[in-house]
């Protein structure tokens, strides 16, 4: 019978998998750790539907997601409410602010949300 200790061989695996995925001294766990040191950076974008609403939504990459809303494959809200056009679009950071700017917006009413998209200054209206 062969004896294997898995809680050494399981602490040596966390080890090595922990150094492969070191970034700086972050306290992240290794599995949310990207594999490079430039992190994406996360985008809140707001897209004005062919009825007029608008519609929220957070990427990495503003483009790409705007196709997929618009080949019908991105939300389900933004199908068949076409053309739709980016109407504004600003740089969050981590995907944390990036939800909680999100969900900041969508709790703003509707002339506030009209009001923020036609202004320039960059998230005035988020909460500190």
């Amino acid at each position: 019978m062969i004896k294997i200790n898995f809680k050494s061989q399981l602490c040596e695996l966390s080890q090595t998998y922990s150094r492969l995925y070191r970034i700086g001294n972050s306290t992240f766990p290794a599995r949310l750790r990207p594999m490079d040191d430039s992190a994406p950076d996360w985008i809140l974008y707001v897209l004005r539907c062919g009825d007029g609403t608008l519609y929220c939504g957070i990427s990495t990459d503003v483009e790409r997601r705007l196709g997929q809303h618009q080949a019908g494959t991105g939300a389900r809200y933004t199908r068949g409410r076409g053309p739709l056009v980016l109407a504004a679009q600003w740089p969050v950071g981590s995907r944390s602010d990036a939800l909680k700017a999100e969900a900041a917006f969508k709790a703003l009413s509707r002339s506030a949300k009209e009001r923020i998209v036609a202004e320039t200054d960059p998230l005035p209206w988020l909460p500190a």
